[in-house]
């Protein structure tokens, strides 16, 4: 069972049937649907742009790609598609944990393999699926988290970060810091600024850049350099223990069509021959999945030998 608090006045909420509430400042939170909802959530500046984005069809195609298809269990260990699972598996142990998966979306079914999980999301759209998969799940921000101190064993985000303006971050790690056991892990797939020679390109027309690497893909407000978003966990007092760049030289091969083909088309020859090849390998699925799973190994070694700060993605584990 959930124990829910009042992270500004340090106390446990008083429950009273579908609401819990703190009896001093006032803070509440009520039960709709099998959904937790913070009251202050409508003050959330960021609330109706993602319930925007997951009403749509983009949205629904995100959902879908949470949770994937028949063939994963073989394609997770050979795709590089299917880095995301490979990291989140590799470092989650044992089943009975509580875990908390901050910006949630629809939810991951393999992470209740682990224990109890939570999910925290802005958007009611996505946590009517998440309710499905999680043991609770809660419409709230993050700023000031509804735990107590030393909660969870795991605390865990996809693609979060990168959506977080750059004021809001140490206070929200901060948070993570607090709710988190001792001895706890925490890990991240963070979106990223990138050095890396797509990203040099990409750079070279701002409007552009905004358009289609912030804006179209959710907006992506807090990219920041992999390294920098490493010093943040530091300076929040956590021990890194691993942070490895992903998505550097080598994408799936569907991304080259997803972020080039556009404007960016007149603004390169190499960003051409990408987008050619990548339209044509993506019309077979067969052969898409092919190059996904040999561009696997040559990713590995490029990897290996570039810079952290040439990934455009970064994987964080950190421990309190």
């Amino acid at each position: 069972m959930i124990v829910f608090y009042c992270s500004k006045c340090k106390k446990i909420l008083t429950w009273e049937s579908a609401r819990a509430y703190c009896d001093t400042c006032g803070f509440n939170l009520i039960l709709q649907s099998e959904i937790w909802r913070d009251l202050g959530v409508e003050e959330e500046v960021d609330k109706d742009f993602y319930d925007n984005i997951y009403k749509t069809e983009k949205g629904l195609d995100w959902f879908q790609g949470l949770n994937r298809g028949k063939l994963k269990a073989i394609l997770e260990k050979i795709s590089i598609s299917y880095v995301r699972e490979r990291f989140f598996k590799k470092w989650l142990k044992g089943n009975n944990n509580l875990i908390l998966d901050l910006a949630c979306g629809a939810g991951r079914e393999y992470f209740s393999n682990y224990g109890d999980v939570v999910g925290v999301d802005l958007s009611m759209e996505a946590l009517q699926i998440a309710k499905k998969r999680y043991k609770s799940v809660l419409q709230s921000g993050v700023n000031n988290l509804p735990f107590s101190d030393n909660s969870f064993d795991y605390i865990i985000s996809s693609d979060f970060f990168g959506h977080v303006r750059n004021e809001d971050k140490d206070r929200i790690i901060s948070e993570i810091y607090r709710v988190l056991k001792p001895g706890g892990v925490t890990l991240h797939l963070i979106e990223t600024d990138s050095k890396n020679i797509w990203f040099r390109i990409a750079h070279r027309s701002p409007d552009l850049f905004q358009k289609y690497f912030i804006e179209k893909i959710g907006g992506h407000i807090g990219l920041e350099m992999p390294n920098e978003c490493v010093e943040r966990f530091k300076h929040n007092n956590f021990n890194i223990v691993k942070a490895t760049k992903i998505w550097g030289l080598i994408w799936p091969i569907r991304y080259y069509c997803d972020m080039f083909d556009n404007e960016y088309l007149e603004k390169s020859w190499l960003i051409k021959v990408f987008v050619f090849a990548s339209r044509l390998i993506c019309k077979v699925k067969i052969v898409e999945v092919l190059i996904n799973i040999l561009f696997t190994p040559i990713n590995w070694l490029v990897e290996s030998v570039t810079p952290i700060n040439h990934g455009q993605g970064l994987f964080v584990v950190a421990k309190k």
